[in-house]
Formats: C-alpha cells, structure tokens, sequence
C-alpha cells in the first residue's frame, strides 16, 4: 500500500511539474522558444495560477513521496540520498513557486537554482542505485534514457547562458523540465515495478532426486 502511494506522488508531482504545457491550451503570448518558465507566474500571464499551483502540487507531492519512502525502510546509499534529494526538490519548488521572479527575484533565483540541482542529485543517486544497488529496475533502461536527455538539454541551456546570440534558451529549458517530468512519472512507475518484482513467488524448486 505505501508503495502504490509513493508511486502516486511521484507520478502527480511529474504530471503537475509539467503544467507549463497549458500554454500550449489558453497562450500566453510568451515566446516558447525564448522565454524561461517562471515569466508564467507573472502577475500579468493569463492563468498565471495555473503555474502557480501546479508547482505547488508538485513539490508537495515530491514531499509526501519523500516521507512515503523513507518508511518503507529502503536501504542503500544511493536510494537513501535519492529519497532525500527528492524531498529538498520538493521543498524548494514550492518556495520557488511562492516566490515569483518578478517580485522576489533573488529568492527566486536561489530556490530555482536549489530545486534543479536536487532533482538533478535525485536522479543521479537514484540510477546508481539502480545499477549497484538492484533498486528500481526500470530506471536501468527507460530511467538512464531519459536522464541523458535531461544531461543534455541542462548543457544546452548552460551554453546558451553564457554565449552571444539566440540559443533558443526557452526551448532547451522546456526539454529539460518536460524530461525530469517524465522521468519523476518512471520513477515512480519503476518503484511499483521493483516492489512486484520483489514480493513476486519464485519458481518452485526442483525435488531432490531420490537416492537408494
């Protein structure tokens, strides 16, 4: 049972980590290829609460996944730092949330910098896990596949931070937060996975061979 509602909340805190996506529903008028997320929370954004809220929802999910798995007694170092990191996320991305750019911008940029870095922290601990510790088998495959595409776009937007010219900055921002959405929802999922795959019977076991 506490395994299901972990994975419930890391699933809820990927699908509401993606509510930037409602531009794509009721526009905005923000350039998606330029323009960086949190200028969505802006007072003057159509819907801005959407956002908003959305953020919230997800790092208190990311919170209550956090203190899901920390009962469920998982061991290792790789899970435990993961489980952790995953709670700090969940924390900052709600004071990032109530702290908008435009109003509190170093607050804002102090939170936004310490909820990427965690998550980024909870993917990293959690796919070594994965492949040392035999947890969340998922995470070997699908998990490590998108977490490249996370590395990558993460690259992209650092370049384009620090060079001359028009990187399509927003775009590379959008690919990464899309790619951590998706894999908190895989992660979530290989928990389910590694949970079944654990308490599954195993085959039955042969019968000793009668000897005279």
């Amino acid at each position: 049972m506490r395994g299901a509602a972990a994975t419930a909340a890391l699933v809820i805190a990927g699908v509401a980590y993606s509510s930037w996506v409602f531009d794509f529903i009721v526009p905005t008028g923000r350039d998606r290829f330029r323009s960086f997320l949190s200028e969505l929370e802006e007072p003057d954004v159509p819907c801005h609460r959407v956002y908003e809220y959305g953020d919230i929802v997800a790092g208190g999910a990311a919170v209550a996944a956090a203190l899901i798995l920390v009962t469920l007694g998982l061991r290792g170092v790789g899970a435990r730092t993961a489980v952790a990191a995953v709670g700090v996320f969940g924390v900052a991305t709600v004071a990032d949330a109530l702290s908008p750019m435009g109003t509190a911008p170093l607050v804002h940029a102090a939170t936004s910098a310490i909820a990427v870095f965690s998550l980024f922290v909870t993917m990293i601990a959690a796919t070594w896990s994965a492949y040392r510790e035999g947890s969340w088998p998922i995470l070997k495959t699908s998990g490590a596949a998108v977490f490249a595409l996370v590395t990558v776009a993460t690259g992209w937007m650092l370049g384009s931070d620090r060079l001359q010219g028009d990187y399509l900055l927003g775009l590379a921002q959008r690919i990464q937060v899309g790619s951590m959405s998706v894999w908190l929802i895989v992660w979530g999922i290989s928990l389910s996975v590694g949970t079944w795959w654990s308490t599954r019977p195993g085959p039955n076991p042969r019968p000793e061979p009668r000897t005279r």
